[in-house]
């Protein structure tokens, strides 16, 4: 059985579809355990992500009888102390895994103080052995169509699904704090292209790059990122202007955007630049039809240089959805909820990625 991983941590993943009279004998059988007594005695220890669940307590009862130690690990932030008490007390497993900063707030809240295990969310940056180049965000102002939308998706959506590998980032200076706040700085790296080729072993280019450029050049090795559909230049997105307000006349509809997440907003690593990814595509869905757009309040000022501004309103979302019949938003938000409060249907956009 291998262990399923998530950073660096692992656990045995208990689904909550999965959950029903028969959900031990499921998960086993994904993970090709056919007896699950014979299938414990080969391992010294299990990582779980909750304890509370009978089901989780019926697996680590079962570890117990063979003398497994259990571990239950946090994998995100707690901002609130009743997150602590909901989530992980009072502990059931052996050990509790937390982040090193967390550790004096565990004990303030009541978790045995010997029962407690800390690890580094980011290992040291001089530790990374591969890089990935990564090319600028580009702003309406700069790129105003809705290819120059999707060429952003694709960025954050090419570094969400390499979020698990060994690797740093570097991003480019051009428009650096507009995608900057999406990063762990710990994964952050700076320099010139030539010195971190000669650095890191494995390098991570989009085909159109100065780093791919550079690679070929000094005959180092990369792999594209983009090789089956290259990344669009930002002269061709030009070429592909959306409407401006004047042309689409009188808005005939609303569109909400979703909140952009930073760093420190969620505490699942990989779902921050998918979900920001989700919504670059949302936007380009709307963004030559004939609608207005109010942006999230969250973040609204890294939100905004990606808006046509003449098209951007800030009204109440309730008088909003109360004055036009075409609602757009996206799938996650609130506004949802609200439409249909005043009997309104929305049309979901970002849901596709």
């Amino acid at each position: 059985m291998k262990r399923i991983k998530y950073g660096r941590l692992y656990w045995l993943p208990l689904e909550a579809a999965d959950i029903d009279k028969f959900f031990l004998v499921r998960v086993f059988r994904k993970l090709n355990i056919n007896y699950i007594p014979w299938t414990l005695r080969k391992y010294n220890e299990l990582f779980l992500r909750e304890d509370r669940s009978k089901y989780s307590r019926l697996l680590i009862n079962a570890c117990r009888k063979f003398g497994i130690v259990t571990h239950v690990v946090q994998e995100g932030p707690v901002y609130q102390p009743y997150q602590a008490q909901w989530s992980h007390l009072p502990l059931y497993a052996d050990i509790f895994l937390c982040p090193e900063e967390d550790y004096q707030m565990w004990i303030k809240e009541g978790m045995p103080k010997d029962r407690i295990k800390t690890y580094d969310l980011q290992k040291p940056r001089e530790n990374y052995q591969e890089v990935f180049f990564l090319e600028p965000l580009v702003t309406w102002a700069e790129c105003p169509s809705v290819q120059g939308i999707l060429r952003n998706a694709r960025i954050l959506k090419a570094v969400y699904q390499m979020l698990d590998k060994d690797i740093v980032f570097r991003l480019d200076p051009h428009n650096y704090h507009l995608i900057a706040p999406f990063f762990s700085p710990q994964r952050l790296v700076s320099g010139g292209v030539e010195s971190l080729l000669r650095k890191y072993q494995k390098v991570y280019c989009f085909s159109d790059g100065a780093a791919s450029l550079e690679c070929k050049k000094n005959g180092k090795p990369y792999q594209l990122v983009d090789e089956d559909a290259p990344l669009p230049t930002i002269e061709a997105c030009l070429n592909h202007k959306a409407k401006s307000s004047p042309s689409l006349g009188k808005p005939e509809g609303i569109a909400f955007t979703g909140a952009f997440v930073e760093w420190n907003d969620l505490g699942f690593t990989w779902r921050k630049n998918f979900h920001n990814a989700r919504i670059f595509y949302g936007l380009a869905e709307v963004i030559d039809k004939n609608v207005l757009i109010k942006p999230h309040h969250s973040h609204a000022e890294i939100m905004l240089p990606f808006l046509p501004p003449e098209r951007v309103v800030w009204e109440k979302a309730e008088n909003l959805i109360l004055k036009y019949d075409t609602i757009y938003c996206c799938w996650d938000t609130s506004v949802r909820r609200d439409c249909e409060m005043l009997g309104k249907t929305p049309r979901l956009i970002g849901q596709d990625l």
